[in-house]
């Protein structure tokens, strides 16, 4: 809705000025709204709008009277003044003679003057002189810091004890009572048995079963059937992610049962023990191998783990792969059957990788099969992550001199 020119000129005096015109907007907003079904915001509008927000606005001159003729006699001449210099002076009034003091008199009391009204509160406290920033309402709040990570949820199993917060006694005692005959415990005087002796190593603390602070990300390549032959050096990481409940991902390529052949898969389990965990385990193998988007994708795994926890926790990081990579990340991205690929796709992957070397408390293992085919790739993959290389035999040969 427009404004008229008198009731623009009025929202601009209305208003003081400041840094922004956003409080004159307002000011014109409220007055279309209180306008109603009028074509044209008009002054009156203005001044009931400024009247709810609490702003004077000037007041309107009043039409002028018409001129009536003075009923005033005309002036006659001026009266005629004496002259001061011929005028007698007057004599000094006598001195007061000081007399004896009289009763003293009792005054009436001072009337106090009136209270002054209250000063309203202005529309913008921000304009007084007196109004300062509160800094203390942008501080973050204050965590608590005692413990409440390891007592948030129910106990889902023991561990190994990191503190003293939830210390399991009874599964303390069983782990110590297995080292008893080794330990060589002194007889105790007076009892039915010898001394109990407990060590550091015999602690066990309850395992919160809610969001586990540890991890583990599989990335497992199933064209080289490196997980076929890989069970035993992966037993001691899946042992490990059982024990302390670790939320696991996983990264799949290059089997059998892909719907895409040319992108990596990937699933999140709360637990080991997901169905999904092993039956990726025991695929078929297949022909591509995206390694540079499988381990993009590890990568994204690894920084969602480390948002989502607070405080020390441990992140393990798993590939299963000879390193031969055939596809490039670009043809993954895009769906696009990739030609004359070259080095390109193990270039994409160790490129990938790197970024896990920044990472904190990310420990990488790379599990490679004996292979006499480009056996450095594993290698050069291990190193760009700054994990460590296990190499594992059994592999059977169908096609290791073929290409994937």
């Amino acid at each position: 809705m427009p404004l008229s020119p008198e009731a623009a000129r009025l929202v601009v005096s209305s208003v003081p000025g400041g840094p922004s015109r956003r409080r004159d907007l307002a000011l014109a907003r409220l007055a279309g709204a209180l306008s109603g079904d009028a074509p044209r915001i008009l002054p009156e509008h203005v001044r009931r709008a400024a009247g709810l927000l609490g702003l004077t606005t000037e007041t309107p001159p009043g039409p002028t009277p018409p001129a009536t003729p003075s009923t005033e006699p005309p002036p006659g001449p001026p009266p005629e003044v004496p002259d001061p210099a011929v005028e007698p002076v007057p004599a000094p009034p006598p001195p007061r003679q000081a007399g004896p003091p009289g009763p003293a008199q009792q005054l009436p009391a001072a009337t106090p003057p009136p209270e002054r009204p209250a000063p309203q509160p202005s529309l913008y406290p921000e304009d007084e002189p007196s109004a300062f920033p509160s800094f203390a309402s942008l501080r973050p709040a204050r965590r608590s810091v005692t413990g409440a990570g390891t007592t948030r949820h129910h106990a889902a199993g023991v561990r190994a004890a990191r503190s003293l917060r939830s210390l399991a006694v009874v599964a303390t005692l069983f782990e110590a009572a297995k080292f008893q005959r080794l330990r060589g415990t002194a007889p105790r005087p007076g009892g039915p048995g010898p001394w109990l002796a407990l060590r550091a190593s015999d602690l066990r603390e309850y395992r919160p079963g809610g969001q586990s602070e540890s991890a583990l990300v599989l990335v497992l390549d199933h064209s080289s059937r490196a997980t076929e032959a890989a069970a035993a050096a992966l037993a001691p990481h899946l042992r490990w992610a059982y024990r302390e409940g670790a939320a696991v991902s996983v990264v799949e390529f290059g089997h059998a049962d892909t719907s895409d052949e040319l992108a990596a898969e990937h699933y999140r389990a709360t637990t080991l023990l997901d169905p999904r965990v092993v039956r990726s385990l025991t695929r078929r193998p297949g022909l591509a191998s995206p390694l540079a988007h499988a381990m993009d994708l590890a990568v994204q795994e690894l920084r969602r783990h480390r948002r989502n926890r607070t405080g020390p926790h441990e992140t393990v990081l798993v590939v299963v792969t000879d390193g031969r990579g055939n596809v490039p990340l670009t043809a993954s991205l895009l769906g696009r059957v990739p030609q004359g690929v070259g080095r390109e796709g193990v270039a994409d992957a160790l490129r990938a990788a790197a970024a896990v070397r920044r990472l904190p408390r990310v420990q990488t293992v790379v599990i490679a099969p004996e292979t006499h085919v480009y056996p450095e790739l594993a290698a050069e993959l291990a190193e760009v992550t700054g994990g460590r290389l296990v190499t594992v035999a059994g592999i059977p040969r169908r096609a290791e001199g073929s290409s994937r």
